[in-house]
């Protein structure tokens, strides 16, 4: 494995499998459900259909194992409208009940209100939390799954961020944006980024905003009426299949890129 590992580069992560210990304590984590690598069953076949090589080959989790069936992500604003925020509620709880996984990023706003939304369905095993800091600082909600690449106790950074909301995209068969600022913030970069690449489909609540318009001028289907929508409006948004994102900008072609460099971080 060491020759293996150092031929591809990576010559830190080589020399901690020379340690035999090492090896023993990542083994005993793995058994215990607390990582989950690309030979595990539950690993999101979704991350290595649409992301290749780019998929994390190792990550933290925290909860129960997330159900094997379709995805759909909720991603949007910190500050919301309550318009907004009953959306994304809704959005949660009627994802699982047309027999998905929620997969959101665990942020305050779109994705919290999401969760709480699942969480009233009864959504242990299928709601996926995908966190741009270490699972050992997260505030944790019983019934949901926390996920991500970062060593446990990593404090958040932009860089993290921009590969939880790729991650996010490319477990979902499609995406909706509750709200994002016209090229502002997180919520606008992953939704660019995510049709840029081609990870999923993107839908965007039409509230008549820049932002929304933008977007949809992008290529994302709206989901028209948002105030209104309820929980059959959501899923047939959601359900609608889309062309390709703006071919003319974007291409066909998907592409697989890395955005961090995995490391082993600390045990």
């Amino acid at each position: 494995m060491s020759d293996v590992l150092r031929s591809g580069g990576f010559y830190d992560e080589a020399d901690r499998c020379r340690d035999l210990d090492f090896l023993l304590q990542c083994l005993d984590i793995v058994e215990a459900g607390r990582a989950l690598t690309v030979l595990d069953d539950s690993y999101p076949q979704s991350w290595l259909d649409t992301l290749g090589a780019g998929a994390p080959p190792v990550f933290w989790q925290v909860g129960s194992p997330v159900a094997p069936m379709p995805a759909w992500g909720v991603v949007g604003s910190r500050n919301l409208s309550d318009g907004q925020f009953r959306l994304a509620q809704r959005a949660g709880s009627a994802i699982l009940s047309a027999g998905r996984v929620l997969v959101t990023g665990g942020a305050v706003g779109a994705d919290s209100a999401s969760i709480y939304g699942a969480v009233d369905s009864g959504g242990d095993g299928r709601v996926a939390v995908i966190l741009p800091y270490g699972v050992n600082l997260v505030r944790r909600h019983a019934g949901v799954t926390y996920w991500s690449v970062c060593p446990p106790s990593a404090d958040f950074s932009t860089a993290n961020a921009m590969e939880r909301n790729a991650l996010i995209y490319a477990m979902s068969d499609r995406t909706l944006v509750v709200a994002a600022r016209l090229q502002r913030g997180g919520s606008w970069a992953g939704a660019v980024d995510a049709m840029r690449r081609h990870l999923c489909g993107v839908t965007v609540a039409d509230w008549g905003d820049d932002a929304a318009r933008a977007l949809i001028g992008l290529g994302a289907s709206p989901l028209v009426r948002p105030g209104f929508a309820d929980s059959d409006a959501i899923v047939n948004a959601l359900s609608m299949p889309s062309p390709v994102a703006q071919p003319e900008l974007f291409g066909f072609a998907r592409v697989r890129e890395t955005v961090l460099d995995y490391g082993l971080g600390t045990i």
